[in-house]
């Protein structure tokens, strides 16, 4: 748990919002390695010490090497930093959750920015029990609206929750010096009790794939870091050839196809005709090894494919879009748009899904087509979808979400169909 605040050795570590600067300190004097100290910066909002305790813990850091400054806005992060902590933010006062939210975003632009320089660079941020709204609360609210929504404040600016875990069952276990500074902008405590530690990463929208290419990418000699090629290269070793194999019903492939290429060759199968959020991917070997444990599929001569999905991947069909993932979120939040347009051509329920899941089925969860009755005096015909956006693969926010569906989603039903967005 402490690393997640203090990062490696040589890593710059920033505190925002300190108060009393007790958190920082009761890191600092827990580090072994006392040098890395010096990479560290403990700052509070307040332009002055705010008790004669903060002005003593703020005089200790000085003594272990740590800087320190007053008056640090945390939306303003000046400098380049590989992580980021920011305890128990608030705006003060009560039942602000509006403001607080704006907190959150406002800072998750700063804190990105600051990090964007980092390879593995981290934005820490804890949260009372239950601010959060995430599915790793011990004590969650009843509705998503009572909560601070951390996910979707953070992600707008590329930044992905890739960890969530309980503080403490209470924070003295892990840091008995701590005392909590702030409730209702007074000089007093507040429970942490339930309190989650959140961990966020930059991992942004990247303008994307289709979902084919993005698996055989993820599978290329240069990656293999998500789940399913760690698995692959475990079986086969690190020399395997990849294939996209269009079967649309996933039935055993055409090893004549394969005939003299090299071996041992994966081939990945999609069926385009399932709802999208269900897993379209069944994973094929050709070997000429015998794998006694898999279940073979087809063979020709001395090669044999086999169905290599549900031997090798345990809970792939529950968890198959975190194994395609190199970085997996957690609790990713959903968003659910409509999109109307109009066609001159009646359309396929088939061929509109086959294109959500080619174009968008890294993050679009379920389609759903709502309305295809109406037909206008011209004889086009209206079509509304209804579509919830939802991925493992990279920060999803409210703006991004929705950049998706008119820009990414509504541009490739234009340019596929014709269809005039409405």
């Amino acid at each position: 748990m402490i690393d997640e605040f203090c990062g490696q050795r040589g890593d710059r570590v920033l505190f925002v919002g300190e108060g009393n600067f007790s958190f920082s300190l009761a890191l600092a004097k827990l580090a072994l390695d006392k040098d890395r100290l010096n990479q560290w910066t403990s700052t509070c909002y307040e332009s002055k010490p705010v008790s004669e305790k903060a002005s003593e813990n703020a005089a200790a850091l000085k003594g272990l090497g740590v800087s320190v400054a007053f008056g640090v806005d945390a939306t303003k992060i000046d400098g380049n930093y590989d992580r980021v902590v920011f305890m128990f933010p608030h705006v003060g006062g009560k039942m602000k959750i509006q403001k607080n939210r704006r907190l959150l975003r406002h800072f998750s632009a700063s804190a990105a920015t600051a990090i964007a320089d980092s390879d593995g660079g981290r934005v820490v941020v804890t949260l009372c029990a239950g601010q959060g709204g995430t599915d790793r609360e011990l004590a969650p609210r009843s509705s998503e609206a009572d909560t601070w929504q951390i996910v979707k404040m953070m992600a707008d600016s590329g930044l992905q929750l890739v960890d969530a875990k309980p503080l403490a069952s209470t924070v003295a276990e892990m840091l008995p010096d701590y005392a909590s500074f702030g409730y209702r902008s007074l000089d007093k405590g507040f429970h942490t009790e339930n309190a989650v530690v959140h961990v966020f990463a930059l991992n942004s929208f990247d303008g994307g794939l289709d979902f084919v290419q993005k698996r055989l990418k993820l599978l290329s000699r240069e990656r293999r870091t998500c789940e399913v090629a760690v698995r692959l290269a475990t079986l086969l070793g690190p020399d395997f050839e990849v294939d996209a194999d269009h079967d649309e019903g996933h039935g055993a492939p055409d090893l004549k196809r394969y005939k003299g290429t090299t071996i041992p060759r994966v081939l990945l199968s999609f069926d385009f005709s399932l709802e999208l959020g269900s897993n379209p991917v069944k994973v094929f070997v050709l070997t000429r090894k015998v794998l006694g444990s898999l279940k073979k599929a087809c063979a020709e001569g001395d090669v044999t494919a086999y169905n290599a999905t549900e031997h090798c991947f345990d809970s792939f069909d529950e968890s198959w879009q975190e194994m395609w993932t190199e970085l997996p979120s957690v609790s990713p939040a959903s968003y659910s748009h409509d999109l109307s347009f109009w066609s001159r051509e009646d359309l396929a329920i088939a061929d509109l899904r086959k294109l959500v899941w080619l174009r968008c089925g890294d993050f679009v969860s379920s389609f759903e087509v709502i309305d295809d009755t109406f037909v206008g005096a011209d004889s086009r015909r209206s079509y509304t979808v209804r579509i919830v956006y939802k991925t493992h693969a990279f920060a999803l926010g409210p703006e991004t979400a929705y950049d998706l569906h008119r820009k990414h989603l509504g541009a490739a039903l234009v340019d596929k169909f014709g269809v005039e967005l409405r």
